[in-house]
């Protein structure tokens, strides 16, 4: 029975309703897909040296997960194996990001348990869902539901390969439970996104092919994708329409934006997609699942069906993607000041061409395309397959724009002095030139209108001269634009009615004079191409096509005519298909969400990450901002580049510590020999902390008497063979090359329990069946990995101490920042005076700041600005948890600023008052780090210089309840061992960890202070430090 509209949510809002979603994420020991993005967005990509992804790394060891460390361990064996195939991976040049990775987790984890056991993943999920707050209203789950998964992920976050994974995730649990499918039909919102899509597949050295209905359906073996647009599925066999009921109900169906297809049939196609897959299962993908549930129908299925939820905003606040800027002409001005308006939007694309041209070769390394300008109207064609009459309109106009720029040089000229100028009349909606700031590196070059209509004509144009339009009739048919007869192309128009334009154009009814010519040869279309280096396209014109079915990284700048009336959808599509970016080695990130340090010339490279949006019909344009705001994407952000300033006097040498240059392990090191002795506190294996209860009510709080176990009872009917295959499987992964593992080594595994702890129920260890001998046996080889693995590691510790030297801290040292970029969404600041005048206050005392550097407080923005006075540079940024800003690289958290002000409060006091402290912050991942591959790099490197001696401290504020730590503990003494191996008299190095945790480990472990309620942790430390 329905429930009462009383009882129902006030606002129906998917993101507060994903049920399946927090279930699958309360498993893995998170409360919401957003915890889950927020623990991983900075994490390392995979290499060939580590033993499981890190994303499965850091959930094995947190607290709440319910799932049992060898399954967990298979899921990363079989995602890797799919991974293999799709060539992603370590070794590989395409890495899965961290969302990707998750995506693939969680697909992983619901598959092993609908194929396991669905009524009793069916009983699971209403529990859960019945005590769950706001999901109690949803229906119960029924196990029919169940067969339906979706993933909502943005354009551009690698959606097309996750689902790739997820078909082989799929196939992979089909053949181990010996179900048997049909079919796996792949359906897709129009015939050239099936084009695409077979391209990717067999990219992705997955069989594929267009749909056919001659040909023969149950293939032996792997079936191949058939890949069907939505709208050959029909009730009735027709032409090239399909009767869904001959396609059978026992099909995998893949669905990639089922939403897409022709306005007013969603709720027909969605039937037809259902009748496919009555007995098999569907996988469905968007990027805008919450832009279509409007309808509480709608949002009741994908509340319940919705696995992973990865919309732009997640995309985007996690830093991949480009950044945007929305323009807009204002309602009432669009006759009086549209030329003007378009010849800024020109100018601002200009420039980011000029950008590319004069300095594209230092950001090599970014893989930053050339600048693309896409020109979008209204639908073009309508259902006849003739030209709309806006379509006609909006293309008209696009191609009008173009010729009065090539035809009318001097009134050209005149509106370029005036945008330049200011003088043009296009105010933004805080009252100043929209234009002023955006073009500010083009008005540098200081060209004069003359001189910048010049180049501008050859760098859009390929030259001055008059628009020449060229209708291609070969195949689909496309129009190429010149700016002279025998000139390179520099446009292309590509709409569904190509003939039509040409007519229109040709005949003289569209008020243009331009040139048209009519090739019906063998001339090459250019619109497929338009990413190749060498294409001669700088502007492409269309239409909705764009949205699907074509991918670009060119897209910098778009005009957007009369898009975005109704479909919200389409227009979040459109908008990813210009924010796409390839990044720093393909991170698919901004340069200023890296941490690494900005290259040269950053102002102008974050010219290029960035996409203007400009619109020329108001009413459409509010609409778009609507949908992009009801999708939380924020309008323009404002950006601020904090200088910083070396503190470090001229005559100062820091000593820095690094392993020897050129040095490897892996080449230069002993070979490893295994030993089952000293590492039974690495090798643990707990089954009582993974089996809490998901759903609701308290947690035991008392202590358990965790019981030891053996593998006794069931050593007699493991595979040895088995076993050794996996180790050896398990080095060769791990590239561990120099380590001797032979068939022996199992035997003296099985033959003496104490080199592992494995702590479980009796229930966890009782045998029931061959099932059961198989999960001990994949216990047995988990700790065994961990056993090699913990050599191994030993052993390059061992070689690393050995192997470490000093350096003298130098200008170009990466922990030497450069500057801050500070950055917050223009709308925040304009909710309140307070938040606008700290902003301004930040601003206007930039040059001040960097002059004085003296402490800021910008409480409404949560920033502080602190210059502590013997840091190797100021300022540093301590931003508050709750700041809606974002600071790269990472800002100070609350133990790492307690521990500054500590230090700086002890200069010149006892018990360091013959010494002098200098400190800096140590940067992740290419700063100074320890224990290989594994890394750790401590947040601080704090010296004490003295007449005869230097202690260089290493400290690191941190949270010890979570987590391993023991290593990083264990850091206190062991890097004794590298003082011993420098041979320098006068160095001591130390290493402290703060626990900025209530925690009792604090309490118990040597080289562990608790920082948190105690001003005088740094002082004890020091103390310690000297007493050495």
């Amino acid at each position: 029975m329905g429930l009462s509209k009383k009882k129902r949510p006030s606002a129906l809002v998917l993101e507060s309703q994903l049920a399946l979603n927090r279930y699958v994420c309360a498993c893995f020991g998170f409360e919401t897909t957003q915890d889950l993005l927020a623990e991983f967005k900075d994490l390392r990509d995979e290499t060939p040296g580590d033993a499981w992804h890190p994303v499965l790394n850091c959930i094995a060891e947190r607290a709440g997960i319910t799932l049992d460390p060898s399954t967990l361990r298979q899921y990363g064996v079989n995602i890797r194996a799919h991974s293999e195939q799709l060539r992603i991976g370590a070794g590989h040049l395409r890495n899965w990001k961290p969302h990707q990775y998750i995506a693939l987790l969680l697909a992983e984890f619901y598959l092993h348990c609908w194929f396991e056991d669905t009524d009793e993943l069916c009983r699971k999920l209403n529990l859960f869902k019945n005590v769950g707050g706001s999901i109690r209203h949803l229906p119960d789950y029924a196990t029919g539901d169940l067969a339906t998964l979706a993933f909502q992920s943005a354009t551009g976050s690698g959606k097309t390969l996750i689902m790739h994974a997820h078909l082989l995730q799929y196939r992979h649990y089909a053949q181990q439970y010996g179900r048997t499918i049909d079919n796996i039909y792949l359906v897709t919102p129009d015939a050239d996104m099936s084009m695409q899509h077979l391209r990717e597949l067999r990219q992705s050295r997955i069989a594929a092919g267009l749909f056919r209905k001659d040909a023969s359906t149950g293939f032996a073996g792997l079936q191949p994708v058939q890949i069907i647009d939505i709208h050959k599925l029909g009730d009735q066999t027709k032409d090239v329409v399909v009767d869904v009921r001959e396609l059978g109900t026992r099909n995998l169906v893949l669905v990639d934006e089922g939403h897409l297809g022709k306005a007013g049939t969603e709720a027909v196609t969605r039937q037809r997609r259902g009748k496919l897959a009555a007995d098999g299962f569907t996988l469905e993908y968007s990027a805008t699942f919450n832009q279509i549930v409007e309808k509480e129908e709608l949002l009741s299925h994908y509340s319940k069906c919705l696995l992973f939820d990865y919309s732009y905003r997640h995309f985007y606040r996690d830093g991949y993607g480009k950044d945007h800027s929305v323009a807009n002409l204002a309602a009432g001005l669009q006759d009086a000041n549209q030329r003007a308006y378009q010849v800024g939007a020109m100018l601002a694309f200009y420039q980011q061409t000029k950008v590319y041209e004069q300095l594209g070769r230092n950001w090599a390394d970014y893989n930053i395309t050339r600048p693309l300008w896409v020109m979008l109207g209204h639908t073009v064609t309508t259902a006849m397959g003739k030209l709309s009459v806006k379509g006609r309109t909006d293309i008209i106009e696009i191609i009008r724009f173009l010729h009065w720029v090539l035809d009318r040089r001097e009134e050209v000229e005149a509106r370029i002095a005036a945008v330049l100028s200011g003088d043009a009349g296009l105010l933004a909606d805080t009252g100043g030139d929209w234009f002023a700031e955006r073009l500010r590196w083009l008005k540098s070059q200081a060209l004069t209108p003359v001189e910048m209509y010049d180049d501008l004509c050859q760098k859009l144009f390929h030259g001055v001269g008059s628009l020449h339009v060229v209708y291609l009739t070969q195949g689909q048919g496309e129009l190429h634009l010149k700016s002279s007869e025998n000139g390179e192309v520099f446009g292309v128009i590509n709409v569904g009615a190509p003939a039509e334009v040409h007519k229109l154009l040709k005949e003289g009814n569209a008020g243009i004079d331009a040139y048209t010519h009519r090739e019906a040869g063998f001339a090459e279309r250019l619109f497929g191409n338009v990413d190749a280096p060498d294409s001669p396209v700088n502007i492409l014109i269309g239409a909705r096509k764009f949205i699907a079915g074509w991918n670009s990284w060119r897209v910098s700048t778009m005009t957007l005519l009369n898009v975005g009336v109704s479909q919200g959808p389409q227009i979040i599509q459109m908008f990813g298909r210009g924010v796409r970016l390839k990044g720093l080695g393909f991170s698919l990130k901004r340069h200023k969400q890296l941490d690494t340090p900005p290259p040269e010339h950053s102002p102008e490279l974050g010219l290029l990450e960035t996409l203007n949006i400009f619109g020329l019909r108001a009413d459409y344009m509010k609409k778009f901002k609507e949908m992009l705001g009801k999708e939380q994407i924020g309008s323009d952000m404002e950006l601020l580049q904090i200088p910083v300033k070396s503190q470090l006097p001229g005559d100062i040498r820091l000593p820095m510590l690094r392993t020897k240059s050129g040095a490897a392990f892996e080449i230069d090191g002993n070979s490893v020999k295994l030993s089952l002795a000293n590492y039974r506190r690495s090798v643990k294996l707990d089954l009582y902390s993974k089996m809490q209860t998901v759903g609701g009510g308290e947690e035991a709080s008392e202590e358990l008497d965790k019981r030891h176990c053996r593998f006794d009872d069931h050593i007699a009917l493991f595979d040895k063979s088995r076993i050794y295959r996996s180790l050896l499987a398990f080095k060769q992964r791990q590239k561990m090359h120099n380590l001797e593992l032979d068939a022996g080594f199992v035997d003296k595994l099985i033959g003496n329990n104490d080199w592992y702890e494995l702590l479980a129920p009796p229930a966890a260890v009782r045998l029931r069946s061959m099932a059961d001998v198989r999960t001990q046996e994949n216990r047995f080889i988990d700790l065994a990995c961990k056993l090699i693995e913990a050599n191994w590691k030993n052993g390059v510790w061992n070689w690393e101490k050995a192997n470490k030297e000093i350096e003298e801290l130098q200008p170009g040292n990466a922990s030497l920042i450069k500057e801050y970029t500070v950055a917050v969404e223009s709308e925040f600041l304009k909710v309140s005076e307070g938040r606008q005048a700290d902003w301004r206050t930040l601003v206007d005392d930039i040059d001040d700041l960097c002059e004085k550097m003296e402490p800021h407080k910008l409480a409404s923005l949560g920033l502080e600005i602190l210059t502590p006075s013997r840091h190797a540079y100021v300022p540093v940024i301590y931003r508050h948890d709750n700041s809606p800003v974002t600071v790269k690289p990472l800002p100070l958290n609350k133990g790492e600023k307690q521990t500054v002000e500590q230090l700086t409060a002890l200069i010149g006091k006892p018990p360091i008052t013959d010494f002098e402290l200098y400190l800096l912050r140590n940067v992740s991942r290419s700063g100074t780090g320890f224990y290989g591959k594994d890394a750790y790099y401590p947040d601080f490197i704090c010296w004490l210089i003295g007449k005869d001696e230097t202690h260089m401290i290493f400290l690191d504020p941190k949270g010890l309840v979570h987590g391993d730590n023991q290593a990083k503990i264990e850091l206190h003494k062991s890097i004794k061992d590298i003082e011993q191996h420098l041979d320098r008299p006068e160095m001591r190095l130390h290493s402290y960890i703060l626990s900025v945790s209530e925690d009792v480990q604090a309490n118990d472990e040597e080289g562990v202070y608790r920082l948190e309620a105690n001003g005088n942790a740094l002082k004890q430390v020091l103390e310690d430090v000297l007493s050495k």
